[in-house]
């Protein structure tokens, strides 16, 4: 459920009700949480001249995509193996940043810390942002919404759009 043609639909409706289609700015993209690299497919054909970065910390799930979702056929996607929350801070910056970390159903909890928020934001060039993936429903709407407040607290600018059982959160 975490790779696949489910996880491109979610993906490229999101970018549609974000109007993030096609945008000639997107030359640059982080992928925090690749998985089996479906987000990456999407990207590779939105954006064709993007050089995108992904982090993983699974290298089974990357072997996985590799096998049997075409994951690294682009010459244009770097893969980092590691945990995101223990990288060197980078100077690098993203013009799109997508955040789509998972242990099965959970959110690591790290990712709601103001500190790790703020760093992701230092990520992004002037028009760029982060799209935040969270699953919601049950006891997930709770959690999604309280990420939310903690977003509105250090972005100027948030918007959500709900995918099937999913909350976007485009947060610049």
């Amino acid at each position: 459920m975490q790779s696949g043609n489910m996880v491109k639909q979610l993906f490229s409706q999101m970018l549609k009700k974000f109007h993030l289609q096609h945008q000639p700015y997107i030359k640059r993209i982080l992928v925090l949480g690749l998985g089996g690299g479906s987000v990456v497919e999407l990207l590779n054909k939105t954006y064709p001249e993007a050089e995108i970065t992904a982090i993983e910390i699974d290298p089974m799930m990357v072997q996985a995509g590799r096998k049997y979702l075409q994951l690294g056929k682009s010459r244009r996607l770097k893969i980092i193996f590691a945990d995101v929350f223990k990288l060197p801070r980078s100077k690098i910056k993203y013009d799109l940043v997508i955040v789509d970390l998972f242990r099965g159903e959970e959110t690591p909890a790290q990712l709601g810390e103001p500190s790790f928020l703020r760093y992701l934001k230092s990520l992004t060039t002037e028009q760029g942002c982060i799209v935040f993936n969270r699953l919601y429903f049950q006891k997930h709407i709770f959690e999604a919404n309280q990420f939310l407040n903690k977003l509105e607290g250090i972005f100027q600018h948030v918007d959500t759009t709900k995918v099937y059982f999913n909350l976007f959160i485009k947060a610049c």
